[in-house]
């Protein structure tokens, strides 16, 4: 029968889990049968203070101009840039987004904290830049890695950006004695992952999909929960779970490169230039 002290013992759970009190998207990804009776029983907000952590909803007229920019400034100087919309949603700060829409928009606030739009777009468009070579650099290393295994095996060299069907295509497939093919990602969001076969659905034309993430903002717990939710032909490997699973040898060098490119974090041109 569920009560109050049977929703605080499953959000414990999940605390002892991630190491902090979910969010509203990790409770539906855990559990959507709990955050049911969270929102039955008197919502998020009154099992935070139950549980002695600060109210996520802010009392009426708490967000003023002065208060968002005080905010902004200290993610601007965390981040060394006016955030985006999308970098604001990955701190967790839906209530300060929703401020800022309320309030006139990021241009409004862009402009009250001394950015131009020019800056704001330079920003932006290093950052994309950034991105996408950090993530070409993925595939790079998990493409030698491949090429040196069925070297090795003496297996057939693997197949490059496979189109599977209308829409859909894998980066790597390799023929073993089974189909194996091969998703590289840089994500630092859980939903990506799930995407890949909840919505993509490689592994329908494969007999099995491996995920392959550089990234280290996931835990060791997503990758047990990831591989126990999936489809039985999907595996879900970090970088580092991967070259273990084919005992691929990797040289010092080659570990400082995927270190790197599984930091999740966005750096300038200048900083960008000495990635090569």
């Amino acid at each position: 029968m569920w009560t109050e002290k049977v929703i605080i013992d499953k959000l414990n759970e999940i605390i002892s889990n991630i190491n902090h009190f979910p969010t509203i998207f990790e409770l539906k990804e855990n559990n959507t049968y709990l955050v049911h009776k969270i929102y039955k029983f008197g919502g998020i907000n009154k099992f935070r203070y139950l549980m002695n952590y600060e109210p996520i909803f802010k009392p009426k007229n708490y967000w003023t101009d002065e208060k968002i920019i005080e905010e902004l400034k200290i993610i601007c100087k965390k981040l060394n840039h006016f955030p985006s919309n999308n970098e604001i949603i990955e701190l967790k700060r839906n209530d300060l987004q929703g401020a800022i829409i309320k309030s006139g928009g990021y241009i409004r606030f862009l402009g009250l904290l001394g950015y131009t739009v020019l800056d704001y777009k330079k920003i932006y468009s290093e950052k994309m830049s950034y991105n996408g070579k950090r993530g070409k650099n993925s595939e790079k290393i998990v493409k030698q890695i491949l090429k040196d295994y069925c070297i090795l095996h003496n297996l057939p060299e693997p197949k490059y950006n496979v189109k599977l069907s209308k829409g859909s295509v894998l980066e790597f497939v390799c023929n073993t004695n089974k189909t194996i093919g091969i998703d590289v990602t840089n994500t630092e969001n859980k939903s990506i992952i799930y995407h890949k076969f909840t919505k993509k659905k490689y592994q329908d034309f494969l007999d099995e999909l491996w995920i392959v993430v550089f990234s280290d903002s996931f835990s060791k717990e997503d990758y047990i929960k990831w591989n126990k939710e999936s489809p039985e032909n999907v595996k879900i490997f970090h970088i580092d779970m991967f070259i273990k699973e084919i005992n691929y040898s990797v040289n010092q060098n080659l570990q400082n490169k995927i270190n790197k490119y599984c930091t999740c974090s966005f750096h300038t041109k200048e900083e960008l230039n000495k990635t090569n």
